[in-house]
């Protein structure tokens, strides 16, 4: 939060990409990089791979709907990575069974903030266990963008 907030409150800041992978980022700190995102000029890229750990997999949904406001308001960001978040609330044990209980309530707002950002390129939703609603979700929301993700991994 301490990071994004000097971003935030500095406007000389011309940080172009940030990457936050594998840190542990709860839903708190998530709120604090939407606002960033909100807020930045020169933000192009934003990598938050593998950030809902395994003490806090439960969050996942709650973090994807805080960066998704983020990426709503958002005129620059091009590439948005939030592959393996658990976004969907759910997760493999590693014995092949799904373990908490599916919430597409985070995926929704992301397809939902699609629809007002017009200047992503590229968004990488791997390895959140999303099913066949929630990804059918994100495509239908970048089938109507008048300017279509030109990658797009689920």
């Amino acid at each position: 939060a301490s990071i994004c907030d000097a971003i935030k409150s500095n406007k000389q800041t011309k940080l172009a990409s940030i990457n936050f992978q594998c840190n542990c980022i709860t839903e708190v700190g998530a709120a604090s990089i939407s606002a960033m995102m909100a807020v930045t000029t020169s933000l192009t890229s934003l990598n938050l791979v593998n950030n809902i750990g395994y003490g806090n997999r439960e969050e996942g949904p709650a973090f994807a709907r805080a960066i998704a406001e983020g990426l709503a308001a958002s005129a620059l960001l091009t590439e948005l990575n939030l592959s393996n978040n658990w976004l969907s609330g759910f997760w493999n044990d590693g014995l092949g069974r799904k373990v908490g209980t599916y919430n597409a309530e985070g995926i929704n707002t992301i397809a939902s903030a699609l629809d007002i950002n017009a200047s992503l390129t590229s968004l990488d939703l791997q390895f959140n266990n999303l099913n066949a609603d929630a990804k059918a979700a994100i495509i239908s929301a970048n089938e109507k963008r008048p300017t279509k993700l030109q990658s797009l991994q689920l």
